[in-house]
């Protein structure tokens, strides 16, 4: 007979749960009442019961939001706080400390505008393992780990991936007490003006014959400013199909290259309403940051290798500050970290990269091989020369993109320049 337990008078079955969670707070409108006096005017009504206007402006598209600032001074620096909130980076993060399972997340997890996620998920787990989600001290539901995802974190018709990496090992805020590596973090991608991100399974020797299934993600008129790969095997002797496409009318040191060899990737397309994208055999993974050819958005991408498995504080400190001096950086921002999981030294770097970035959400893992090469935004920039050989098959050379013992850094960054 199976294990049951008796809640409210009922029997509920118990199945294995390998953790239990508790459900995240939707941002629900309080109870209001307004009152109906003489001469009433209800936008001053409105504005006059907090924050109900503000519950009201959250279901304005940008556009209209940006209509609204024209009405009055009081509503204007409502939507304009609101358009801030929607436009910065949104993370969600869930880690076990001392048995404990604890959640802490940027504060605008149902408020950014999002346009697509990724979800980082710890091998120890599994998405198909059941989980016990406690929504109060009386009642709880059994689902699976991807179940819980599309329910509880992708709230919203977005594309999204959870890949499965040997660790997870995010920096998102001096608030969060992680040591030892998450359960799961998330990272929203907000839409960024005149921008397109893209989430795609790709065969790079299948381009090889047919260069034009790429057209299918990329559009002809774009240019890829940042490409993040992942994939469960060495892509080393087929990516060059690839490089040769996007690359045709860009110069590698131009273009942003990050990612790893990991232990698993499902990606998701809640706006078609197709639960689960296939994935065949030999596909890598591809997210692609893209603009269209011609036009100069308000954007910037670049990618660093720090290679050695042992560097001291002081050299990592060189190293990032070397980084630092060569790119832009803007308004908003969100950076990648991929580390070797073997490499020795790795636990400071998270904090030295937040204390020359402090205002970057920093979505980090561990992998079985590190992507990524030198791409300096800053015009001018001395791009360091790589230290390995270049490929000797290839008919166009390009940097070294499979590394090992190392660490690969992506930061994409838009809105204002500022000044560091």
């Amino acid at each position: 007979m199976d294990p049951f337990v008796i809640i409210n008078g009922e029997q509920w079955d118990i199945l294995y749960c390998c953790v239990c969670l508790t459900s995240l707070d939707k941002v629900k409108p309080p109870a209001l009442s307004i009152e109906m006096k003489e001469n009433f005017e209800l936008g001053e009504r409105l504005e006059s019961v907090y924050p109900l206007l503000d519950i009201i402006f959250e279901y304005l598209n940008d556009k209209d939001l940006d209509n609204v600032m024209n009405v009055k001074k009081s509503w204007g620096s409502i939507a304009e706080r609101l358009l801030k909130k929607r436009s910065q980076p949104c993370w969600v993060t869930c880690y076990q400390d001392r048995g404990n399972v604890f959640f802490k997340d940027s504060g605008n997890l149902h408020f950014n505008n999002a346009s697509a996620a990724i979800v980082l998920f710890g091998r120890h787990y599994n998405l198909n393992e059941y989980i016990s989600l406690h929504e109060d001290t009386n009642t709880f539901q059994q689902m699976k780990f991807v179940e819980y995802f599309n329910k509880e974190i992708i709230s919203r018709n977005i594309s999204f991936c959870i890949l499965t990496c040997p660790k997870v090992v995010s920096y998102f805020s001096q608030d969060v007490e992680n040591r030892y590596g998450s359960i799961f973090d998330t990272l929203f991608l907000p839409v960024i003006p005149g921008i397109r991100t893209t989430m795609f399974y790709c065969n790079f020797s299948k381009l090889k014959k047919n260069p034009g299934l790429l057209e299918k993600h990329i559009k002809p008129s774009e240019e890829v400013k940042c490409l993040l790969l992942f994939d469960e095997y060495d892509i080393r002797s087929s990516v060059d199909h690839l490089f040769k496409i996007i690359l045709k009318e860009t110069k590698p040191e131009e273009l942003a290259l990050g990612g790893g060899l990991i232990h698993g990737i499902d990606a998701f397309n809640k706006q078609k309403e197709i639960p689960e994208i296939t994935r065949n055999k030999n596909e890598t993974f591809c997210i692609a940051f893209t603009k269209e050819r011609g036009t100069e958005p308000n954007f910037n991408a670049a990618s660093f290798v720090i290679r050695g498995s042992e560097l001291t504080e002081e050299e990592l400190n060189e190293e990032l500050l070397k980084f630092k001096k060569n790119i832009i950086m803007r308004s908003n921002s969100i950076a990648l970290r991929v580390c070797c999981q073997a490499k020795k030294g790795k636990k400071k770097e998270s904090l030295i990269f937040n204390a020359h970035f402090p205002n970057t959400s920093l979505l980090g893992l561990e992998a079985a091989g590190e992507i990524g090469w030198n791409c300096f935004n800053l015009p001018h920039a001395e791009v360091p020369e790589p230290v390995e050989s270049k490929p000797k098959k290839s008919k166009k050379h390009y940097p070294k993109f499979q590394h090992e013992w190392s660490t690969v850094f992506v930061v994409i960054t838009w809105g204002d320049i500022v000044e560091m």
